[in-house]
């Protein structure tokens, strides 16, 4: 049986494409962690944790842009009832 995020992908996959769609291509990696990355978790998550390393060197705009993206983000998955991304970005 796939997890919650597994089963609901189609919900999700929109939503990770918006949030990487303006990232320099080939500059970035993005991985689920926790209950999200495990094959076989039967209940709903609180949140869909995510790892967004960026292979760039930091900077204030890109990171404060990505935050409010995720805020947006989340705010729509919130009005749909699903569990929201919990992103730790990594430069």
């Amino acid at each position: 049986m796939k997890n919650f995020f597994f089963q609901n992908i189609d919900k999700y996959s929109d939503r990770i494409s918006d949030l990487i769609k303006n990232l320099p291509k080939d500059k970035y990696s993005l991985y689920l962690r926790g209950s999200s990355s495990q094959q076989n978790i039967k209940y709903n998550p609180w949140d869909i944790d995510l790892v967004l390393f960026l292979y760039v060197e930091k900077s204030k705009d890109l990171e404060k842009n990505l935050k409010e993206k995720i805020y947006r983000i989340n705010g729509l998955l919130v009005s749909e009832n699903l569990p929201h991304f919990d992103v730790s970005i990594i430069f």
